[in-house]
């Protein structure tokens, strides 16, 4: 009886405790994924000033993969050795960079300022959970 007690108290606290695990590991995936892309965007930035040339970052989805690249601005993105995000993670719909060929990019001139059009908006969202 007791023994079945003891399983039962286990069982009901195995129940509360995996969603929010689940979701803990989730959050800690995005912010990851978050925070490669905004280092990503700073690498940019930074090779655009220290080049004086124009780069861009290129953002895409690959066989379901949410990927990246850092590159000058008269590189084609398709022959690119791409960064892959956590497979967890996906662009959301929200995001507002313009798009062309399936490519998302953001050029930096050689002072390191975003160029026209305007910058837009980012935005990763996991693929479980939204």
């Amino acid at each position: 009886m007791e023994n079945l007690v003891f399983l039962l108290i286990i069982g009901i606290l195995a129940a509360i405790l995996i969603p929010s695990w689940s979701t803990f590991i989730k959050n800690l995936r995005l912010n990851a994924a978050q925070s490669e892309v905004y280092q990503a965007m700073r690498q940019v930035q930074s090779q655009a000033k220290k080049e004086k040339l124009t780069w861009q970052i290129s953002f895409r989805e690959q066989n379901c993969i949410f990927q990246w690249v850092v590159h000058p601005a008269t590189f084609i993105v398709t022959n690119a050795v791409c960064n892959n995000l956590d497979s967890t993670v996906q662009l959301d719909e929200e995001t507002t960079l313009q798009e062309f060929d399936g490519v998302r990019s953001i050029q930096f001139d050689y002072l390191g300022s975003v160029k026209q059009p305007r910058l837009g908006r980012i935005t990763i969202s996991s693929k479980s959970a939204g």
